[in-house]
């Protein structure tokens, strides 16, 4: 029986957009500021054919460091049609958010 993660890995490698390469991208411009962060995805990209655009969750642990992440996730969002949500970790655990939507770890999608 194929997981819902399996299934999702195969839905998505036939999508156009890289979402490794997405991934890699975000986390190669955080690492470059030493900031860490969880990049969840969520919506239309998993459940649509014909996605607008790509629901991200970026989960942060550091507030100070918020409109760092901001900028660098910015510069990315430009080869990307994302739609970004910030949170930190109690922010998400109390809405339930990865739960509701059913989102997915990006680093999860690798090969």
């Amino acid at each position: 029986m194929i997981s819902y993660q399996g299934l999702v890995r195969t839905f998505l490698k036939s999508k156009m957009v890289n979402l490794q390469s997405l991934f890699l991208s975000l986390k190669k411009a955080l690492l470059q500021q030493e900031l860490s962060i969880d990049a969840y995805i969520f919506g239309s990209v998993l459940h649509n054919n014909f996605p607008s655009d790509i629901d991200i969750l970026i989960i942060y642990s550091i507030p100070d460091k918020l409109s760092v992440i901001k900028n660098q996730v910015f510069k990315i969002s430009i080869e990307y049609p994302l739609d970004i949500y910030y949170m930190t970790p109690e922010e998400a655990s109390e809405l339930d958010f990865i739960n509701v939507t059913k989102a997915v770890a990006l680093a999860s999608l690798g090969p």
